[in-house]
């Protein structure tokens, strides 16, 4: 089957353009210093994460602790190029807003 995609994608019009793909929280922020900090997170990943941030901690005191005021890392937001790169981001709506705004 896999054989089957990898011939039709070789039909494909070919085209000098790039689309780069980074991730939100493990790329551009990070969640090294949220696990070790916070054991609540440590133990609860992924929708569980999610229900402790704003039912536990709170989503604005978490952005406010995590993600405002912070230094990002220029080395990979300077590489980013608006028009052809895309910042994917999973969770609760509300919350992925609020970290993408504190940027």
């Amino acid at each position: 089957m896999l054989d089957f995609y990898i011939e039709e994608a070789k039909k494909l019009e070919k085209k000098e353009q790039i689309l780069r793909v980074c991730d939100l929280d493990d790329t551009l922020f990070g969640r090294k210093e949220q696990l070790e900090k916070e054991e609540l997170l440590r133990n609860n990943r992924g929708a569980a994460g999610i229900s402790v941030i704003a039912n536990t901690i709170g989503i604005h005191a978490f952005i406010k602790k995590y993600y405002e005021g912070r230094d990002y890392p220029q080395d990979i937001r300077s590489q980013l190029d608006s028009s052809k790169d895309i910042i994917l981001t999973a969770g609760m709506q509300e919350l992925q807003y609020m970290k993408a705004m504190a940027m």
